[in-house]
């Protein structure tokens, strides 16, 4: 009984997991940031825009996560998201799109450490 594979909840946990289920495809994210950028709440269109940035950097798409941690408007949750992201991102290998997300980081020392852990990658 135990040793039998349940296919419905094994695909329903990849599909919850990040970077395993279909919207985090290139095109699926940028539709995701699209749609995130366009909400008029700016609280809302900042939660929106923190959640595509993490799932894109999860799966090492620096580009929309780039772009969503750009257009996060309050600069308190822009921050603790770029220092968030910046690991992902280099973690996945896009040093790159890390240290431009990494300069986003408001406080001096939380920057600067993350930008020397991207460094030393």
């Amino acid at each position: 009984m135990c040793d039998r594979i349940n296919i419905p909840v094994m695909l329903t946990v990849m599909m919850v997991l990040p970077g395993c289920g279909s919207n985090s495809t290139p095109e699926k994210l940028q539709g995701r940031f699209n749609a995130a950028n366009a909400i008029s709440d700016t609280s809302k269109r900042d939660s929106a825009l923190i959640t595509v940035a993490k799932d894109a950097a999860e799966v090492g798409n620096g580009e929309v996560a780039k772009n969503a941690v750009l257009k996060i408007s309050n600069l308190i949750r822009r921050s603790s998201t770029a220092a968030e992201v910046a690991v992902a991102l280099a973690d996945a290998g896009e040093l790159d799109a890390a240290a431009e997300v990494a300069k986003q980081i408001a406080e001096t020392e939380q920057r600067n450490k993350i930008l020397e852990q991207i460094a030393d990658n």
